[in-house]
């Protein structure tokens, strides 16, 4: 949700080489946590390449749209893989949000996004798929606090709620270059 071609680069490049040296470290809670910010991060190379005009189909656009829609499933399938306990009600609850996402992307009329002062993500703007984005990062941030000792993964959800914090700070201040998602 970056604003311009080159912070978009500079951040999927930081959080791609971030997330690679956290999953290098071998323990399973920094293994988990490298890889959603590598999968995480995929929303700035998308977002680089439709600054740089690379979007004419829509596919970009989709991509982003899907990579939104099943983060949650994404972080609960590897907590689930790598055995970290409490995660399966999770996992399924994001893996219908992500299956709600899929499907209306086949059957409901897509908008991709368009670059002005910034990038605009019109295909976000609906109701439904605001809220399935609040509840899965809601299962995301209970998971992280309530159900978590681990250090590493409350740190981990700390930073998750600053960048939310922050792009939410955005969405009330009128900016004309704002994030992309708000």
């Amino acid at each position: 949700m970056c604003v311009n071609f080159e912070t978009s680069t500079t951040a999927f490049i930081i959080g791609t080489i971030s997330g690679i040296l956290l999953y290098l470290q071998g323990q399973p809670e920094k293994r988990v946590i490298g890889l959603f910010i590598v999968f995480f991060s995929m929303v700035q190379l998308f977002e680089a390449l439709i600054y740089k005009g690379y979007d004419t189909n829509g596919i970009l656009s989709k991509l982003l749209y899907l990579n939104l829609g099943f983060q949650g499933f994404f972080i609960f399938l590897l907590f689930w893989l790598y055995s970290f306990k409490n995660v399966v009600p999770h996992l399924v609850l994001t893996g219908i949000i992500a299956l709600y996402f899929t499907v209306n992307l086949f059957y409901k009329s897509f908008s991709k996004a368009q670059i002005g002062s910034c990038l605009t993500w019109n295909f976000i703007h609906d109701y439904y798929l605001e809220k399935s984005l609040q509840i899965m990062y809601g299962l995301l941030f209970l998971y992280l606090f309530y159900k978590q000792t681990n250090k590493a993964l409350r740190n981990a959800g700390l930073v998750l709620l600053f960048t939310c914090g922050v792009s939410l700070t955005f969405t009330f201040i009128n900016l004309q270059n704002r994030p992309s998602g708000v």
